[in-house]
């Protein structure tokens, strides 16, 4: 046993024989943690009278030598347990992050700081009341909210420039290398800020391709904050698009190019569809939680609501028209703080959220970040009017203009569906499969479609000439208007 001469020290008086010898002791000594004590003090003899009590001390020795190793063993076994239990809470939350739409990674971020609570978990009696604790000291949210509080923006109208004043314009566009835009070079009084999102080199670009417009949109606020113009135009990058009206044969060019900067100007935000559907007047209900195939993002609006505005109430409704293009006024962007503009386009950058649902979140927030209100859908008649000078004399004569736009589209189905039936225009030229009736129907058909053309036309037309008149707008709008007014 080496370990036991090491500990008991002797100065002299040992041999290697089997006679007992004198032996001095340095110092008093507990061996391997053992009762054992052995007397001290130099010059204190001690004389073993036979070897039997020198193999009892040996023996008690190991006895406490074994009884050592024991409590190690006891001891690591409670690390091992402790251990246990602090992965498999680590697991727990990573896959509970995980399941809320967090990535593992930022799940094991969040958690790992979670975990730093646990280091004194050994040093307690109770592991479930340091677990308790510790939640206590993490908040779960993943976002924290935006370092300066939001002010009550000011959404008071504005008041339009004296007739015949000009308006700084800026039209704002993402776009990829592939798309082709040069339709700008038809639209007046407008500066064209065109970002390619695929584009790093680019003059102008978003820090990265995601959420569709909204990236794009974020980044142009932010980085012209203090130059902005008197309006902006926030639009997508084709010309033509279902997005846009029907009744500006739905061109990007018609559209901007017959805005009326006045009424922008009065109303801070517009957005550019007049036609309701698809997006009002009950449209998002972001209170819902099963999934919605036409809604796909719906059910992802409640997580983001929380993240993007954490002190205000979830609404029951989101509505505005779709598409996410709209115009605004200097003095509304910069009612909302930069640094706020900042923070929505850092929850885009971190957001899970993946390039089409962050974006389609987004479709329907804009009128609560711009106008204040959830629910945001202008009568129709007046929109067309007052934005785009096409007054059909209020809502009778809307209502007539859909009508014949309707019926026009039933009958172009009802050929389609004759044509298919005679096999197309080949099938036409073969006289088995032509009947008399359907040449006649045919005949008729055409006739007719060419006829509500003509109509809707005129109809169209007569709304251009009332919206000439400022004053026609400002009835059909139901504003105040007097002699000397503009638009």
């Amino acid at each position: 046993m080496p370990e036991i001469f090491d500990v008991l020290k002797m100065d002299s008086l040992y041999d290697e024989t089997t006679q007992p010898q004198t032996v001095l002791w340095e110092s008093t000594t507990v061996v391997c943690g053992s009762n054992l004590t052995v007397p001290s003090g130099r010059g204190i003899n001690s004389r073993w009278r036979n070897q039997t009590n020198q193999q009892a001390l040996i023996d008690e020795a190991k006895r406490g030598l074994a009884m050592s190793w024991r409590s190690k063993l006891t001891v690591l076994r409670r690390h091992i347990i402790v251990f246990l239990i602090i992965t498999f809470i680590v697991i727990s939350l990573c896959y509970l992050h995980i399941t809320s739409n967090q990535s593992f990674s930022h799940a094991l971020r969040t958690t790992g700081r979670f975990t730093l609570s646990f280091s004194k978990i050994s040093q307690t009696s109770s592991i479930s009341q340091q677990t308790e604790e510790s939640s206590e000291e993490e908040p779960w949210p993943s976002f924290q909210p935006p370092p300066d509080p939001l002010p009550t923006p000011d959404y008071r109208p504005g008041v339009p420039k004296p007739p015949g004043s000009n308006y700084s314009r800026a039209l704002i566009i993402p776009r990829l290398k592939s798309e082709f835009v040069s339709w700008i070079s038809e639209l007046k009084d407008v500066e064209p800020f065109v970002y390619v999102v695929d584009d790093p080199s680019s003059s102008v670009h978003s820090p990265i391709n995601k959420g569709h417009e909204v990236m794009v949109y974020l980044t142009y606020l932010i980085d012209n904050y203090d130059n902005l113009p008197d309006i902006m135009i926030f639009m997508h990058s084709h010309r033509k698009s279902w997005h846009n009206e029907e009744l500006l044969d739905f061109d990007a060019v018609l559209h901007v190019n017959s805005l009326s900067n006045e009424h922008v100007t009065r109303q801070g935000y517009v957005n550019l569809r007049c036609h309701w559907q698809p997006g009002c007047p009950d449209w998002m209900h972001p209170r819902d939680t099963l999934e919605d195939a036409i809604k796909q993002e719906q059910i992802f609006i409640s997580r983001s609501w929380e993240e993007l505005f954490p002190r205000v109430e979830l609404p029951q409704v989101l509505s505005q028209p779709c598409c996410a293009q709209f115009a605004l006024t200097r003095e509304r962007a910069r009612a909302i703080p930069r640094s706020r503009y900042v923070f929505f386009r850092d929850w885009m950058l971190r957001t899970e959220l993946s390039d089409f649902i962050s974006g389609r979140v987004w479709e329907y927030l804009w009128q609560v970040v711009f106008a204040g209100q959830h629910v945001l859908c202008p009568a129709e008649h007046v929109c067309y009017c007052d934005a785009y000078g096409l007054c059909f004399g209020g809502v009778p004569g809307l209502d007539r203009y859909k009508d014949l736009v309707r019926q026009k589209s039933e009958k172009e189905m009802e050929l389609d569906k004759l044509w298919k039936e005679m096999g197309g225009v080949k099938g036409a030229m073969k006289e088995d499969n032509l009947t008399q009736e359907m040449v006649d129907r045919v005949r008729a058909l055409g006739g007719e479609i060419r006829g509500m053309k003509k109509e809707i036309a005129e109809v169209v037309e007569l709304a251009k000439e009332r919206g000439k008149d400022p004053r026609v707008r400002a009835e059909e709008a139901g504003r105040m208007w007097k002699e000397g007014d503009g638009f």
